[in-house]
């Protein structure tokens, strides 16, 4: 039974959902803070057709007292480690511009700066993590890392920009998919730019047919592995279009 109903949600969130090519994410109104709206955060969340994510202003305001405190993301597992070997294997240029989609305090930007990288750039949604990414990691002062959400982040890249993209779940499993986080990835990476990255296929909010999106984007699986606790490894090649 469990099964069917992810299937479900699968075919809800890649077929039966409608994109949306507008940023709703404003996480310092006031109306959207005050708890008496909790109805209509309800109602956001029920209703997947609309924009508006809400769950994202959980991680926004992640501080030390939660379970997804940054003071949890400071060392490298031993899938963070595996990522990131592949990040390095199609890496064949130090100074390609590469991110980190979902980089929290930066742990794996500061892996991959003391490798000799000279060019990163991270993203996150939460304000606490990208505040003291630099005061814990002082290797990463002058890498480029923002507060934003995906939404935000993406729209705003000019197309082609990056050679590598990497994310570490839970991060696009978790972004609502009235956002099409696929399409805009495809469109930042540069021609035979690489999308690595470590998801549980059928975890967190928002479960999809990761696999066909990715082929729907021009986004070719190079190298695929299950590991434990249920993640899948993917590379992935941008697709070269005839023009």
């Amino acid at each position: 039974m469990k099964n069917f109903i992810i299937y479900l949600k699968k075919i809800k969130n890649t077929f039966l959902t409608p994109r949306w090519n507008t940023i709703y994410n404003n996480f310092d109104n006031s109306f959207l803070k005050n708890n008496r709206n909790k109805y209509f955060f309800w109602f956001l969340n029920k209703f997947w057709f609309l924009p508006y994510d809400t769950r994202s202003r959980y991680w926004h305001t992640a501080d030390e007292n939660t379970k997804h405190s940054y003071k949890n993301y400071q060392s490298l597992d031993s899938k963070a480690k595996i990522l990131l070997d592949e990040v390095r294997n199609y890496s064949f240029d130090k100074n390609i511009k590469i991110l980190d989609l979902g980089c929290n305090i930066g742990r794996h930007l500061n892996a991959l700066k003391k490798s000799g990288f000279n060019n990163l750039y991270g993203v996150d949604i939460g304000k606490k993590p990208v505040h003291q990414s630099k005061k814990y990691f002082l290797d990463l002062k002058d890498v480029n890392i923002r507060c934003s959400s995906f939404e935000e982040y993406l729209y705003k890249t000019k197309s082609s920009f990056f050679q590598i993209i990497y994310t570490h779940g839970a991060t696009i499993e978790l972004t609502k998919p009235t956002f099409p986080l696929i399409s805009q990835i495809s469109r930042v990476l540069d021609k035979n730019g690489y999308f690595i990255l470590l998801i549980h296929e059928n975890g967190h909010s928002y479960p999809r047919f990761w696999r066909y999106e990715f082929k729907k984007n021009n986004l070719i699986i190079v190298y695929c592995e299950d590991l434990e606790e249920n993640h899948t490894l993917f590379v992935l090649k941008k697709k070269v279009i005839n023009e």
